[in-house]
């Protein structure tokens, strides 16, 4: 008797570590259960935070250069392409300003989480949101403002946008606030 095939979710990142939305990633990757199979795949590695899942690394160096983000643009296009052609996922929620953009042009059902205000970006980054972020079924915004800043600034339409807050761990910060104040 064989075995059903796992469900496969991709998580894209520009790195595995320090972030809100790479904590996100870390506690749903423990998580999701036994049927679905986590793959994260990302620019390059950091290892921050453990992770249950795949990690594919597509060696791309992260920089606020305009060339080196230029050139991650078409190379990680063609790279991440070829990850989810192979995977066959379910769905791949993308993290971060550029493989958002990368996710919305490789495939036609992509999930994109948004942490910062768009419209602070450059002149070419935000005619890449203005022309691509409309493809995308569903945006989670992790803010009120992020998700006003998408609809007035982007014209995206309410209906597409998600606000998801950034979850906390209350039992955590309850067993913190009881350990001794260190000073």
């Amino acid at each position: 008797m064989t075995q059903p095939r796992r469900r496969t979710i991709i998580f894209f990142m520009p790195v595995d570590g320090g972030g809100g939305g790479e904590h996100i990633v870390s506690e749903l990757s423990f998580r999701l259960g036994q049927d679905v199979e986590c793959v994260i795949v990302c620019f390059e590695s950091k290892n921050y935070y453990p992770y249950q899942g795949r990690l594919i690394v597509l060696n791309l160096r992260v920089s606020k250069n305009p060339l080196v983000k230029a050139w991650n643009l078409l190379i990680g296009t063609w790279r991440f392409w070829r990850v989810v052609k192979r995977e066959n996922p379910v769905w791949v929620m993308s993290l971060g300003n550029l493989p958002s953009i990368i996710n919305i042009i490789c495939q036609s059902n992509p999930i994109v989480r948004v942490g910062n205000t768009l419209s602070e970006g450059g002149v070419v980054y935000r005619l890449l949101v203005k022309l691509l972020f409309p493809r995308a079924p569903k945006i989670i915004a992790i803010s009120k403002g992020i998700a006003e800043d998408l609809m007035h600034t982007f014209h995206i339409p309410k209906e597409k946008i998600e606000m998801i807050y950034n979850p906390i761990d209350t039992k955590k910060v309850e067993r913190m606030a009881q350990e001794p104040l260190q000073i």
